[in-house]
């Protein structure tokens, strides 16, 4: 096939060319009876992907309903027909090798050869999903490389299924090795989901914890509150690592009372370890958090920004610009200029610091220069303070606000 396809004497008509488009699903249902609104064909086409048989047996499903939209909704891989024919006709067919990975990897969203391998303790993996891949069987491609690869939705769901119902003591131990593959080659969205559906809430909380500020720091605050809220649904609301994360969002969201009832709670642990996030200690976050945004008042403020600096000494860290800038803010705050425009730049300066502390950071400098009658010095760190404004396209969130003072 390979000499055949080179010289051009090969036609391939693969699994893009046969898939049906929206009108020649539009007459197919229409030859049984079935009319469905706009929005429930684009629905079914997404959940079929034009696969024809699949619209088939949609139509045989839907003839003489009178719920045919309603129905579209709930048109998953457990619709009777569907299972039945894929069961039948697709699973039961496969060797015992084949079924079992397909079973297997029915549970992640998207797999690769080595993903596949850990997860399976096989080390066939490559050459089943090739196999799988030239027999045009429910494997699509995720990319021109072939590395990346996930199962059609009806598909897939139909083999969770049989997952479920034949082997589910397998269920939570590949959603774990998932979790662990994935959190070690930083897909660290799917690596949570993963350990939450594991049931290994300490896991997965770690990851949260080890991942929020990045997040935070690219505009995805809205990812870690999710996070955050699962956790909670999930029986880990009193882990320290959800605690510590959840402190920091009650406080990016000016939710006082909720971050205050944390903190306090924080206050009465005895962890005294090392955070996932590089935090020394979670006296060191209370302290950094009650410190940046002083909603204890410019006494309390300035006092925990200063622990919060004494605890947090490695210059290498994002921690300690942070701590620097709480500081040189507090300072400010408290009308001490001179103590201020030292620390800031420690802040301002650091590449290890995250874009909303240098922004911070920049910003209390062009202020605190404008106070002491440093004009030009205060107009460059205002510049550069939107400079980082603009290149990491930071208009919309809230904390940047100072920089625009």
């Amino acid at each position: 096939l390979g000499r055949l396809r080179a010289a051009g004497q090969l036609s391939e008509i693969r699994a893009d060319e046969l898939a049906f488009d929206v009108a020649e699903a539009v007459s197919l249902l229409a030859s049984d009876g079935v009319t469905l609104s706009t929005e429930s064909m684009r629905e079914l086409m997404r959940r079929t992907e034009g696969w024809p048989a699949g619209l088939y047996l949609a139509a045989l499903s839907l003839a003489g309903r009178t719920d045919a939209n309603d129905f579209i909704h709930h048109f998953t891989g457990t619709n009777r027909f569907i299972g039945d024919y894929l069961t039948e006709e697709v699973l039961s067919r496969q060797s015992e090798e084949v079924r079992n990975f397909i079973l297997d990897m029915s549970i992640v969203q998207r797999f690769s050869a080595p993903l596949c391998e850990y997860m399976t303790g096989e080390r066939q993996s490559a050459r089943i999903l090739r196999d799988l891949q030239y027999t045009n069987l429910f494997l699509i491609p995720l990319d021109a490389q072939d590395h990346w690869f996930r199962f059609h939705h009806l598909f897939g769901a139909v083999a969770r299924n049989t997952l479920e119902t034949e082997h589910p003591d397998r269920i939570a131990m590949l959603h774990g090795r998932a979790a662990k593959w994935l959190s070690e080659n930083g897909y660290v969205d799917l690596a949570i989901e993963h350990a939450l559906a594991s049931g290994n809430n300490d896991d997965a909380a770690a990851l949260v914890q080890a991942s929020w500020l990045q997040y935070v720091d690219s505009g995805l605050g809205s990812t870690v509150r999710g996070w955050v809220q699962a956790l909670r649904a999930s029986g880990a609301a009193e882990n320290v690592n959800t605690l510590v994360t959840a402190s920091w969002m009650a406080a990016l969201s000016g939710e006082i009372d909720e971050m205050q009832q944390l903190l306090k709670q924080l206050s009465s642990t005895s962890n005294n370890g090392m955070l996932p996030d590089g935090a020394q200690s979670v006296e060191s976050t209370v302290a950094l958090i009650r410190g940046l945004f002083g909603f204890d008042g410019p006494v309390e403020m300035l006092a925990a920004a200063r622990r919060a600096a004494e605890l947090e000494t490695d210059g290498n860290t994002r921690w300690y610009g942070v701590a620097n800038t709480a500081l040189g803010h507090a300072s400010y705050v408290a009308g001490d200029l001179s103590t201020a425009v030292g620390l800031l730049p420690r802040g301002a300066h650091s590449e290890a610091s995250p874009a909303l502390i240098r922004v911070l950071a920049f910003s209390m400098l062009a202020l605190t220069h404008a106070e002491l009658g440093q004009h030009d010095r205060s107009r460059k760190a205002a510049e550069e303070a939107m400079e980082i404004v603009d290149i990491r396209s930071m208009h919309a969130l809230p904390q940047i606000a100072l920089a625009f003072t």
